[in-house]
């Protein structure tokens, strides 16, 4: 038999959801004047270097012809390095510069840190109930390699490291 809970959960986690997805986005344009596609692609860059373009866009969901647009804009702003490959002089392989990197890290540590506000006020099991909850809806969201790099888009891997991480052990 399903567990009975309040019929406003659904709405309630919706409302939480958005909400915490907008500020997100908007914290990450504030902080480093980034798109949240922009931000996702230099996380996702950091995480993968070397990536190439085409990877890259499966991760985002974006279009080829977008990706490349976006990741010519990083490049215009000094964010990203784009070489081409030995093998293949029409594959480009992305990595990110100096400064790049500080703006993957000023974005994890501003997530961190509003996050870690936002859970203050939560008592530890409840923490720990929420942290559980959280991890069996990732898991059941996780349908292949593919949705687990769009949903782990944003991702500190330093913290949530794939060992440990519901996403990459339920792939």
């Amino acid at each position: 038999m399903a567990q009975k809970h309040d019929e406003r959960l659904p709405v309630l986690v919706a409302a939480l959801v958005q909400t915490m997805s907008e500020q997100l986005t908007d914290d990450g344009s504030r902080l480093c004047g980034l798109s949240a596609a922009a931000a996702a692609a230099v996380i996702s860059i950091d995480k993968n270097p070397g990536v190439a373009i085409d990877a890259l866009a499966r991760t985002l969901r974006y279009s080829h012809s977008g990706t490349v647009r976006l990741v010519q804009r990083l490049v215009d702003q000094g964010l990203v390095l784009r070489a081409r490959e030995a093998e293949d002089g029409r594959v480009a392989a992305l990595t990110l510069t100096k400064r790049g990197a500080s703006v993957v890290t000023a974005i994890h540590r501003r997530r961190r840190e509003w996050l870690s506000t936002l859970l203050s006020d939560i008592p530890p099991k409840q923490l720990d109930a929420l942290q559980a909850a959280i991890s069996t809806v990732l898991t059941k969201l996780t349908v292949g390699r593919e949705s687990a790099d769009y949903i782990c888009r944003f991702c500190d891997e330093s913290i949530c490291t794939p060992d440990r991480c519901p996403v990459e052990l339920a792939v």
